[in-house]
């Protein structure tokens, strides 16, 4: 793989304020950041008026916050002030740590719901603080965070979802042709730029704009005497991947229960909508959207697209905006 100079489109992008106004982190079942127990999560927000809906974004597997970053950006653009943003690294992700009593990477669809919950109660404490409408924003991995709390009842508040390429048919993907996508991943980077570039190359991500901010957060410097400037992943896909049963247990009836408006946005065509799905969208339980040129990071290869059809929606449900 090359190494461009300075001038290429794989150049990483290190700087996250042109797509969040803050970033922060928030202490969740400990006393501080220094407790055992305790998981420090990685929150980026952008803010708009006090009790504009709260968008939740919910990353997928070995992904991060920034993955988020330009739809966010383009949310922001079209609704200004009548939004607000909350970004987060999941567990075992990005820039999130956990204490060394807590398993960094319980990727089951409860614990993950539950972290959401616990985070949302750290940033507010006091409940007539948190937006009177929550809209969760989830990205495969995410998505299932999303239906899973959503069925459970554990986000307040809740008044709309939005689940970006997961369904249950999905299920029926051979567990060796995940292991084997996941095999093809180099284990290692001379450079940020290397691994950017090979996001793109790789069709991981189908927009070099995106993947300059969002793949940088899912890497780490590991340095050996042979290669003083290596890079790992922060988070192991096989191990993530060992969840991938976890999810998929009664998604469609999940996804379907809660009495909220909902979107869900496939990438490429509709294989995936399973008879109850296709059952549920006729009857209007939920609204359907097919991107057939986006990859399944569709948040980040068609960020502006996704953007005017989720406001679209959201305008659509909506009585205040």
């Amino acid at each position: 793989m090359s190494c461009a100079n300075s001038t290429s489109p794989y150049e990483p992008i290190l700087d996250w304020s042109p797509y969040f106004d803050t970033k922060r982190g928030v202490v969740v079942g400990g006393t501080s950041a220094q407790d055992d127990s305790a998981i420090v999560f990685n929150v980026y927000e952008s803010r708009g008026r006090k009790n504009a809906p709260l968008f939740v974004m919910i990353h997928g597997a070995a992904h991060a916050a920034l993955s988020f970053a330009l739809l966010s950006k383009e949310l922001k653009s079209h609704l200004g002030d009548s939004i607000n943003i909350l970004a987060y690294d999941a567990r075992g992700h990005g820039d999130t740590k956990t204490g060394k009593n807590v398993k960094p990477l319980d990727c089951t669809p409860g614990s993950l719901a539950t972290d959401l919950s616990n985070l949302l109660e750290a940033m507010y404490p006091d409940k007539k603080d948190l937006p009177e409408k929550v809209v969760l924003c989830g990205h495969s991995m995410g998505g299932t965070t999303s239906i899973h709390a959503a069925y459970s009842q554990v986000v307040p508040n809740l008044a709309a979802m939005c689940i970006f390429d997961v369904a249950q048919g999905m299920s029926n993907i051979p567990m060796e042709t995940i292991q084997k996508g996941v095999s093809m991943r180099p284990s290692s980077f001379n450079s940020l730029q290397e691994a950017v570039e090979f996001g793109v190359l790789s069709r991981d991500i189908r927009n070099a704009n995106s993947a300059r901010v969002s793949y940088p957060p899912m890497l780490t410097a590991s340095p050996t005497p042979e290669s003083p400037t290596r890079y790992v992943w922060r988070t192991d896909l096989h191990e993530v991947i060992n969840y991938w049963n976890d999810w998929f247990v009664d998604m469609s009836a999940k996804f379907l229960a809660p009495q909220v408006p909902k979107l869900l946005v496939l990438a490429e065509d509709d294989r995936f909508v399973d008879a109850e799905l296709k059952a549920g969208l006729q009857e209007g339980k939920f609204q359907l959207l097919v991107m057939p040129s986006s990859g399944h990071s569709l948040e980040e290869d068609e960020p502006e697209l996704l953007a005017k059809e989720v406001v679209a929606f959201w305008k659509k449900h909506a009585k205040e905006f």
